[in-house]
């Protein structure tokens, strides 16, 4: 047997010296000669010293290594068992590794595999040993790197695990001499350098192709997410490793047959286009991906979004112009896209220029590329503008028949009523005293000294039509218009108390009307008034017809009209009767509603619609960054306030209602809102009224700037709430306690003994906040809030912050619509409050009759004063009276006053600077040509 010599080892050429001499440390005896992988090798060494040398070193009770942790190994070859015979010893044929390092000791040899059992192991020990669980390493990418080397079946097969091989590009060489010699350092041994022969390899498995073997292995058992470790590493680290390619095709087939099976289809068609990203030419991959996009393709016809259909059928195309699929749907598509285009030029020749336009619509949506559709279409938007509003509060079912900027109406309704509804006078903006009113019907002017309005109407306003699908609504046939007598017949219903269109103040300013020539109307006062104007804001039913009670009328008598409504959106088409049409004015109005803001503002940025009527503050600058897109402020910020309903015991309370506000950090929730940024016209209120922007500023006429804000003090609101809550249940004790004793009286019997009050049952309850320490609920309330999204993040943070003191919130979402007062059911109401006429707006709000209803004596004083006021001076003094008697009775636990914004695109023009309500301008809109293909 021929055994290479280490290089430069100081070993003797008498395999037979001292072969007897104690071995020191176990392996120093033999270190030269047990360091040896049999590989044929040139030098001779008597096979007896080598059997002598392994012999000493089985008695000194060494065990001899030369790999370990190597996987599935047959029978541990290079592990010499103790208690073998020398003739078994010498019948073992050694490994012959050539070490670099000369005079290796014992204690360089490599610790023992799993397998290995020292010489001095009891079979109890060995038996312990062998049933302890193995360790997990985890995934094999993630282990420190080695190499196998399989020896030739000569050498038994034996298994050498060895530190990651020097090899170029980390390939192993295809042809080399036997005679050459590779060297290796063992995985246990690293710091000897040893050589073995290429004849005696029988290959070389490299780390990476381990890693390989077990991705196959792995996805062989149905292990996918595992498998896709595996190849996701190789695919980074290796990528042009040979087999890879191969593997990874069968991995991505298999897996989009599993997933279609399950009917991920989407999945199914991402794993085939890597598939055919890999290999073009693989066999099944043109077949799979027409299946799967097919099914998909069928998905998105079925719900109409034939966006994604095309998408899908040009990405199959791109690849494979003559698929079947794509021959398939190219075709059907294109066929529906020109019967609809037959369709379309039929309605515009006819005239009926709105079903031409729905017609052109669903060709836009199903095949826009069709030869002649982009030339109709603006044939069409030239004959029949047509504007898409993207909204978050779908418009209330029937049109409002008040005043639609009155304080129980919402966003919604305040926003679609000018669509529906023109009234005697309209807000337009803030004045240098109060706000400016304009009379859309006629000429109106206010003689304070004469205390008179005098309104010429103007003739023949057609002033009502029918809505389609609304009860009790006139016939176009019965169209009437305006005179004289429907604006005196409204006056005298609005000082009706029985009418729902009632106005204490208006009744009590209200002294006479006349009516001359038709539509001349004079109406006599019974005091000055410093903005009569404001009190008629009314819609003027047609009283002419003689039709009872018109209040509950679906009139229609503004620039639009609903005439269909799905559950996403809502179509309004221009009045033909309207009296303030123009030129070029939009002849249809689809208002969408969208659950997702963000997919609000995609559309936006990508055509889809044209405006957004409300931007939410914290997307501003997201917004303003949309190429193409305008944002504007409103003329008239909202005051955002909550409205106690005082019924309740508790609420009816003002210490708990000054809990409730020390126990909001309102500074913290405004600035989330606006996320960070300071907004004009935006801040911390102390009252229900506007705050101006400066000291002179019109706008916070009613505002007392020297009346801060309440701060954020957690303390002191557990302390008020508890004191609220104790006082509340004292007097529910005290009156059971006075009504025991009168019954007990009446029955002629002694009084019972005076009874401890008892505990409310809020208190009873305690809760743990995020540090583990007990909060005391004090009361549980409930918490109504529009459905928008300002609100319901506001109300959230209301929520956790109230928590906090021990008031738990159940937080209820409003129905869009009019909330005329706080809901019975309710504690508080989160309200957006349009306070822009405060000499009116405070009777509104503030009054026994209005949301904050149970007035203080102070403050039903202080509003008929505010009645009774002549001068500006006056209004000015009185309102800024009410505005510290609200803050110390807390009528309202104001929160803060925000500016809102919307945003349109440049191509829709008319506008206005800042309109009050969106709709203000509606007939001034007219659409310039966008660029940009609509959807």
């Amino acid at each position: 047997m021929h055994i290479h010599k280490p290089i430069n080892a100081d070993v003797t050429n008498d395999p037979c010296a001292d072969a007897n001499a104690p071995v020191p440390g176990g392996f120093a005896g033999f270190s030269s000669a047990a360091r040896f992988i049999d590989n044929a090798g040139v030098n001779k060494i008597s096979i007896s010293a080598l059997v002598a040398a392994l012999v000493l070193a089985m008695f000194a009770g060494s065990t001899v290594v030369l790999a370990q942790n190597v996987p599935k190994p047959a029978a541990n070859p290079t592990a010499l068992k103790p208690a073998e015979t020398p003739s078994t010893a010498q019948s073992q044929k050694p490994a012959a590794p050539v070490p670099k390092t000369p005079g290796a000791g014992p204690g360089d040899a490599p610790a023992s595999t799993p397998g290995d059992v020292p010489a001095d192991a009891t079979s109890g020990e060995e038996t312990e040993k062998a049933e302890e669980p193995p360790v997990d390493l985890g995934p094999l990418y993630e282990q420190e790197p080695y190499d196998l080397i399989t020896l030739s079946a000569t050498h038994k097969s034996k298994v050498l695990k060895v530190e990651p091989l020097d090899f170029p590009n980390r390939r192993v060489p295809e042809k080399m001499r036997p005679s050459r010699e590779l060297k290796i350092r063992l995985w246990e041994d690293p710091e000897t350098l040893y050589e073995v022969r290429w004849g005696a390899i029988a290959k070389i498995d490299l780390f990476e192709q381990l890693i390989l073997k077990k991705a196959i292995e792995l996805m062989n058992e149905g292990k996918s997410d595992e498998a896709f470790d595996y190849f996701t590493y190789l695919k980074t680290n290796d990528p042009t490793l040979p087999g890879l390619d191969a593997a990874l095709q069968d991995f991505l087939y298999k897996e989009a047959i599993k997933k279609h099976s399950n009917q991920q289809y989407r999945g199914a068609l991402a794993m085939l286009r890597e598939l055919y990203h890999l290999n073009p030419q693989h066999p099944k991959v043109a077949m799979a991906l027409g299946v799967a996009t097919n099914k998909l393709i069928e998905q998105y016809v079925a719900k109409k979004d034939y966006a994604s259909a095309r998408t899908l059928v040009d990405s199959l195309a791109r690849n494979f112009p003559e698929h079947a699929i794509v021959l398939k749907w190219t075709g059907r598509l294109k066929g529906e896209a020109e019967a609809l285009l037959k369709t379309s030029r039929e309605a515009f020749d006819a005239g009926d220029f709105r079903e031409a336009d729905r017609a052109g619509r669903k060709i836009m949506r199903i095949w826009p590329d069709l030869p002649g559709a982009k030339e109709l279409i603006a044939a069409i938007n030239n004959k029949y503008p047509r504007i898409v509003v993207g909204v978050n509060m779908p418009t209330p079912l029937d049109p409002f028949d008040g005043n639609c900027n009155a304080l129980s109406a919402d966003w919604a309704t305040r926003r679609s009523g000018r669509l529906f509804n023109r009234t005697l006078t309209e807000y337009e903006g803030t004045g240098p005293e109060g706000g400016i009113y304009a009379c859309p019907v006629g000429d109106m002017e206010v003689s304070e000294l004469e205390r008179s309005i005098t309104l010429q109407l103007k003739p023949d306003i057609r002033w009502f039509t029918a809505v389609v699908g609304a009860k009790n609504s006139f016939p176009p046939e019965r169209a009437g218009t305006l005179t004289g007598v429907d604006v005196a017949r409204r006056l005298l219903t609005m000082t009706d108390p029985g009418s729902p269109a009632y106005s204490p103040t208006w009744a009590g300013l209200f002294g006479s009307v006349s009516v001359t020539d038709v539509y001349n109307v004079r109406i006599d006062l019974t005091r000055a008034n410093v903005r009569p104007s404001a009190l008629l804001q009314t819609v003027l039913p047609p009283y002419s017809t003689g039709k009872a009670s018109p209040e509950r009328l679906n009139l229609c008598n503004g620039p639009f009209s609903l005439v269909e409504r799905q559950k996403d959106e809502a179509v309004f088409v221009a009045n033909k009767n309207y009296f303030a049409a123009e030129k070029g004015q939009p002849r249809e109005i689809a208002e969408r509603v969208f659950e997702n803001d963000r997919e609000m503002v995609r559309a936006l940025g990508d055509g889809r619609i044209k405006l957004i009527d409300r931007v939410n503050p914290w997307d501003l600058n997201k917004v303003r960054s949309l190429k193409g897109i305008e944002v504007r402020p409103y003329a008239v910020p909202l005051v955002h306030c909550l409205i106690p309903n005082v019924k309740k015991p508790l609420l009816s309370q003002r210490t708990f209602r000054r809990a409730l506000i020390y126990g909001i950090n309102r500074e913290t929730i405004l600035d989330h809102l606006l996320g960070g940024v300071k907004l004009a016209g935006s801040g911390l209120i102390s009252g229900p009224f506007l705050r101006g922007e400066s000291y002179d500023d019109p706008l916070g006429y009613a505002y007392d700037t020297t009346i801060e804000p309440r701060p954020y003090e957690p303390h002191l609101a557990i302390a008020l709430a508890g004191v609220a809550v104790d006082l509340l249940a004292a007097a529910k004790a005290q009156a059971k306690k006075a009504a025991d004793a009168e019954k007990t009286k009446k029955a002629d019997k002694k009084p019972p003994e005076d009874q401890q009050p008892q505990e409310h049952p809020d208190k009873k309850d305690t809760k743990k906040n995020t540090n583990n320490t007990e909060i005391k609920i004090i009361a549980k309330l409930v918490l109504a809030y529009p459905p928008n999204e300002v609100a319901r993040v506001a109300c959230t943070h209301i929520k956790q912050q109230l928590k906090l003191v021990g008031i738990e919130i159940t937080l209820r979402e409003l129905q869009p619509g009019c909330v005329e007062l706080v809901p019975q059911d309710v504690d508080l109401l989160y309200a957006e409050l349009p306070m822009w006429e405060p000499v009116v707006d405070a009777r509104e709000l503030l009054s026994e009759n209005g949301p904050a209803r149970g007035a203080s004596k102070y403050m039903d004083l202080a509003l008929r004063q505010l009645d009774l006021a002549t001068d500006w001076r006056q209004v000015r003094s009185k309102l800024r009276q009410i505005h510290r008697i609200a803050y110390n009775d807390v009528a309202v636990i104001p929160l803060w006053q925000l500016t809102d914004h919307f945003a349109y695109s440049r191509s829709l023009q008319g506008i206005g600077e800042r309109p009050v309500v969106l709709y203000q301008n509606v007939e001034q809109w007219h659409v310039v040509p966008d660029q940009r293909p609509a959807k």
